[in-house]
């Protein structure tokens, strides 16, 4: 019989792999598409001039609470949306999707996360701006996860 110790190990072992999986599939959701919705939403001068304010995490934010750094993000994405009033575009509502998404596959690493409401408000500019820097974090890293992986297998291969 294997000791109590051998175990642990190895379930730790696996433990860590899941969540290394679990994270490889949150950068799945990380798609160009979000960042051309980002782009365009930032280019349109109704939206970035709306007198309005939304609680915005920053990067380090994200660093540390995930989850509910995306949660927030997606929840002031649809009150963006309410705001505009412009029930035609669709990239405020499958941006907002991706985003929960993305929240559901990921995990805080504090155990106590601040809600939403405590971050700073800033106008839709920065909003905009700080969650377009996070996903196109997010993308970079899944494009050098890509990348290493690629020149494994042709070490492999050679």
């Amino acid at each position: 019989m294997l000791s109590g110790h051998y175990t642990d190990s190895h379930l730790f072992v696996l433990f860590l792999f899941f969540n290394a999986m679990i994270i490889k599939q949150a950068y799945g959701h990380v798609t160009i598409e979000m960042i051309s919705d980002l782009r365009k939403i930032s280019k349109d001068k109704k939206m970035v001039s709306l007198d309005s304010r939304l609680y915005t995490p920053t990067a380090s934010d994200y660093q540390n609470c995930s989850r509910s750094t995306l949660e927030c993000f997606s929840k002031e994405v649809d009150v963006l949306f309410s705001e505009s009033n412009d029930p035609v575009d669709k990239s405020y509502s499958r941006l907002s999707l991706k985003l929960k998404q993305l929240a559901f596959k990921v995990q805080n690493k504090d155990k106590t996360c601040p809600h939403c409401e405590v971050y700073e408000e800033q106008p839709p500019k920065v909003f905009i701006s700080t969650l377009t820097k996070i996903v196109q974090e997010l993308n970079n890293s899944k494009s050098q996860n890509q990348g290493s992986k690629r020149k494994r297998e042709r070490v492999r291969q050679l």
